[in-house]
């Protein structure tokens, strides 16, 4: 390792570059890792509950940021690199001497297994940006038999650091700029949409999801995150918006990217989660889209109708499956036909077994791709 002000700050002025997308976030990271001789670098966020929404490492197998998210790499009770930098002040330089390499292993034997699989040894590590919802930590890491950094490894570290940092926050501030553009153009096509970050906080909606929100008929807004008012609305859309965030690394399981929001007068919504196709690898302003699909009442029409010939549906059968493309619920779909909601608790029993569907989201779902 040969250290000069000038190499320094070259290595230091490429996350700069990285962050308007001159160059990549991995280039950025190998020529740290070059210059302090190290093997790997690692640019990694950790939110609540142990997300891992962004985990970019180089020069390891194309597996291992995947699998450090299997193995709960991010859980602070598993891995003491994350415990130690959400107690320690942002940009102080840490390294193996305050971690508890040894507790970990003993601890968890599939992070003990992940580290000896990747070739995991000495770490040098750095916390860009810690908030209440989320962690943005560098690290320099080493071979299993390589060496550590000596002092002045560090101290070029840390300067390198401090540039990650001023440049991660750059790269936030781009992507702000971005999705100014972005929510006048999902708006142009009928889309009601509120895209959110890495923490899950909502950055930007379109008009008409704006307007959902501010009704408050659905959920409402605490620390810049939607909530709804059914418990277990929110269970769903909690799991489903963070699965999406974490979607890099663990696929979702087949049912989980939609949700249906109920009101207090049991209308209905449903909701589906996108993850947000990044420009570059590395995204911190828009992690995923919440797509309200509000009801059209003449687009519902056509697609019942088209329900009706796919699926042989009855005449009543076809009304119900309107209605709840509509949003409405068996209540007040039972209110305007004047039956009982049993009784269309059981045409909405056939339709479901017609279309071979197990539940009114998957029919829903079903039935939106119908055009």
């Amino acid at each position: 390792m040969y250290l000069t002000d000038g190499s320094v700050l070259a290595a230091a002025g490429n996350f700069n570059r990285a962050a308007i997308g001159e160059i990549g976030w991995s280039d950025a990271l190998n020529g740290m890792t070059d210059l302090l001789g190290m093997r790997s670098g690692q640019l990694v966020a950790f939110g609540r509950d142990s997300l891992v929404p962004l985990n970019m490492m180089t020069r390891v197998g194309e597996d291992a940021a995947a699998e450090f998210v299997a193995i709960d790499g991010g859980n602070p009770a598993v891995n003491s690199k994350v415990h130690v930098g959400l107690q320690r002040p942002e940009l102080m330089t840490l390294d193996e001497a305050d971690f508890d390499t040894a507790g970990d292993r003993r601890r968890s034997p599939e992070f003990a297994g992940w580290m000896d699989r990747h070739d995991i040894g000495y770490c040098c590590v750095s916390t860009l940006i810690r908030t209440d919802a989320t962690l943005v930590g560098l690290a320099a890491i080493q071979s299993a038999n390589g060496p550590g950094l000596n002092d002045e490894g560090k101290r070029a570290f840390e300067h390198i650091a401090g540039a990650a940092r001023s440049a991660v926050l750059l790269r936030e501030a781009i992507e702000g700029q971005g999705l100014k553009l972005l929510t006048p153009a999902l708006d142009s096509v009928g889309l009601a949409v509120a895209i959110c970050d890495i923490t899950g906080r909502i950055r930007a909606m379109t008009p008409s999801a704006e307007n959902l929100v501010a009704s408050q008929s659905f959920g409402r807004m605490v620390d810049g995150r939607f909530a709804p008012h059914d418990r277990i609305a929110r269970t769903a859309f909690e799991n489903g918006l963070s699965r999406t965030i974490q979607s890099w690394a663990i696929p979702f399981p087949a049912g989980l990217e939609r949700c249906v929001l109920k009101s207090p007068d049991l209308n209905s919504v449903a909701v589906e989660f996108l993850r947000m196709p990044a420009e570059h690898a590395f995204s911190f302003s828009a992690a995923a889209m919440v797509v309200f699909k509000l009801p059209d009442k003449n687009r519902a029409r056509r697609k019942a109708e088209l329900a009706t010939v796919l699926l042989g549906l009855t005449k009543t059968e076809r009304e119900v499956a309107e209605k709840l493309l509509c949003g409405w619920s068996p209540g007040k779909i039972s209110t305007a036909m004047g039956t009982s909601v049993g009784t269309v608790r059981n045409h909405v029993h056939r339709i479901l077994q017609k279309a071979d569907c197990r539940s009114q989201v998957e029919l829903l779902a079903l039935m939106s791709t119908m055009d």
